[in-house]
Parts: C-alpha cells; sequence; structure tokens
C-alpha cells in the first residue's frame, strides 16, 4: 500500500464515521457504536502505516 492510498482510505473512513455518527442519532443502536468502534480501530492503524512510512 502506498502512501496515497493510505491517505484515500484514511478519508474513507472518516466519512463512514461521520455517517454511521448520523445514523446513530436516528436509531440510538449500539450495532451501529460497535461499527463506529470497528472504523475508528482501522482508522488508528492507518494513521500508524503512515506514521512509520515518513
Amino acid at each position: 500500500m502506498d502512501k496515497e492510498e493510505i491517505e484515500r482510505l484514511i478519508a474513507r473512513k472518516k466519512k463512514e464515521i461521520k455517517q454511521l455518527l448520523e445514523l446513530k442519532e436516528l436509531l440510538k443502536s449500539e450495532h451501529i457504536e460497535r461499527q463506529i468502534d470497528m472504523r475508528l480501530d482501522d482508522l488508528s492503524k492507518l494513521y500508524k502505516e503512515v506514521k512509520k512510512r515518513k
């Protein structure tokens, strides 16, 4: 994975998290919270990968 691909993934994960947070407000769902947590974890891993490549 190159740096640009990682940055695209980061942007996509941020967008997914934002959408899930909006959906969570509407549905009050634990499942949505788990999905958000999973994406935050993915985002953290991607940021660590970017940091390693600098």
